[in-house]
């Protein structure tokens, strides 16, 4: 949990007074003035597209809040009277990218008490600072907390311009100046209170980051660990071409459904043959090895897991429904494709498997990645005999020729 901190109101800025505050810091500088002269501000609710709009135009990619409503097919009823997760609004920014062919990759960092620490804000803050305008934040956070108010406020994006080493404090530049100035300034202890709040989900909000792939920056930021995999531009080894398979065409396709909620036959996976792999479950190295044997990766196959979804996850993120949609669903069991498996990885090492869920999106993102370790453990919990085996479904329509798993 975040400690209680006293809170101080936030201190509204004009531009020339962001650019004082940080005299002789040329990267701040540079920061705060290419994100000045963007023009366009927000004239909905929808802070958080047009955030990513900031964000990439900052970055040399001019995008509108009309672009990115009509390339990625969001529904506007939604993102302006709903409101927007992290999870859905990096979805939302990833598919953009992947769209159009940005040189960009987009990070995704929910700050929850198992993921995020205030000094590891403070590392990635620095990082982010250093590289200048090679990546940009995009903070998610309580505007009331983040601006010191005793009560109110919610939900809200806004860019990250700079940071005033001296004070102590962010400045942000933020999409709806009418309603909280363009610029404003609060201390970075108190944003990261405002980012550890949970949002109507139940998860922590956090910060996007975005960065250009022609350019040496590390990924990713030192003191943060991503929550969700970027499959526009993924970690080596997987591929986004693979990767991608696993993400619907329609923005809201598969939202909040239930167990292999996915189209296979839109896969081109009928006909197919159909087999059960069993491994030891405690055996996570086995586990990796029988899923590369089975095909895991190559076209014309897709595998199928039972696993539980908080013990996969490594953290208790979801709970159990209540009433009628408790009782007819599985709880925290789920069923899921899983999307790559690193075979060289640790089975320890949190990135070594990637699963493509089609439920609870808007908490956890459309790709996430695991411990070898860990989904032997999810899948044995998963199972209804002893825990001592578990198995996955195997789905393969490469025909004559295929190897059996």
């Amino acid at each position: 949990m975040v400690a209680n901190v006293t809170r101080v109101p936030s201190t509204p800025l004009t531009r020339e007074e962001a650019n004082a505050r940080l005299d002789g810091n040329d990267v701040g500088d540079s920061q705060v003035e290419a994100i000045a002269t963007l023009t366009f501000q927000q004239s909905i609710n929808c802070c958080g597209v047009t955030s990513v709009a900031y964000a990439l135009s900052a970055l040399g990619c001019p995008t509108t809040v009309d672009d990115l409503f009509l390339k990625v097919g969001m529904n506007v009823d939604s993102a302006v009277g709903d409101g927007m997760t992290l999870a859905e609004i990096y979805d939302a920014a990833q598919r953009y990218v992947a769209r159009v062919g940005l040189p960009i990759f987009v990070e995704c960092y929910h700050f929850d008490e198992f993921k995020a620490s205030a000094m590891g804000w403070a590392t990635a803050t620095a990082a982010e600072l250093e590289s200048g305008l090679d990546d940009l934040l995009i903070l998610n956070f309580h505007s009331g907390i983040a601006h010191g108010w005793a009560s109110g406020g919610g939900g809200h994006f806004s860019v990250l311009a700079a940071a005033d080493e001296a004070k102590g404090d962010v400045i942000m530049a933020d999409v709806h100046g009418v309603k909280y100035g363009s610029f404003w300034a609060t201390p970075a202890t108190q944003m990261f209170e405002a980012m550890a709040d949970k949002d109507s989900c139940g998860r922590s909000r956090g910060a996007l980051r975005f960065g250009r792939t022609d350019r040496p920056v590390d990924r990713p930021l030192p003191g943060l660990t991503p929550t969700v995999l970027d499959w526009a531009h993924p970690p080596a080894p997987y591929h986004a071409s693979a990767l991608r398979a696993y993400v619907p065409h329609h923005w809201d396709a598969g939202l909040g459904a239930r167990n292999m909620a996915r189209s296979l036959a839109a896969k081109g996976l009928t006909p197919t043959t159909a087999t059960v792999v069993t491994v030891p479950a405690v055996t996570s190295a086995e586990l990796v090895a029988a899923l590369v044997k089975a095909g895991l990766g190559k076209k014309g196959v897709v595998v199928l897991a039972a696993y539980e979804f908080n013990t996969a996850y490594g953290a208790p993120l979801m709970a159990k429904e209540k009433g009628e949609a408790g009782a007819l669903s599985h709880g925290t069991r789920a069923w899921s494709p899983v999307a790559a498996v690193d075979a060289d990885a640790d089975t320890t090492d949190g990135a070594g498997v990637v699963l493509a869920p089609a439920h609870h999106v808007i908490l956890a993102g459309r790709l996430w990645a695991t411990s070898a370790e860990r989904l032997a453990a999810a899948m044995a919990a998963a199972t209804d005999d002893d825990g001592n085996d578990v198995s996955f479904v195997v789905l393969d329509n490469r025909g004559e020729g295929q190897t059996s798993a």
